[in-house]
């Protein structure tokens, strides 16, 4: 069984559904991956379905937020392709990421496996637009938020 709120909150500073929904707010330039999100869930004690809830919910407030599927291209501009094997639909995403995962044992995962990114960190090279572009997203998604 999981840690209670006010352990969560004591803990982390905050609830579990709360660090999925600023989950977005760490991918940045860079990458969220599910190794983050299950070492996460391993924080706050989940287990069985809980887990996977959890899993789940980070893994939507990724796509709701704008991301999508990549793996790395090692040293090469852009450091990010997206993939398709998942599917298109958000839900198909999400089931397609934790059916794989979980086909492979579901166990623990090395860095950065089952990524995900926004696309303008492989769409796009000038600094200024990439910080324009994130920054006017991360506005939307999180208003009550002062980024200046």
């Amino acid at each position: 069984m999981g840690m209670d709120i006010e352990d969560q909150i004591r803990t982390y500073g905050c609830t579990s559904d709360e660090w999925a929904r600023k989950l977005p707010l760490r991918i940045e330039n860079d990458q969220e991956s599910l190794w983050g999100i299950l070492a996460k869930a391993k924080n706050y004690r989940f287990e069985g379905t809980e887990r996977m809830d959890f899993i789940r919910l980070c893994l939507r407030s990724m796509l709701d937020a704008g991301a999508v599927p990549v793996e790395p291209t090692g040293w090469a501009w852009p450091p990010f392709r997206p993939v398709t094997r998942f599917g298109t639909q958000q839900d198909e995403i999400v089931n397609n990421v934790i059916a794989e995962w979980q086909a492979r044992g579901g166990g623990d995962l090395d860095w950065g496996q089952y990524a995900f990114t926004f696309p303008e960190n492989f769409e796009i090279e000038d600094d200024a637009e990439w910080r324009r572009v994130n920054e006017a997203r991360l506005r939307r998604l999180f208003p009550e938020r002062d980024f200046d």
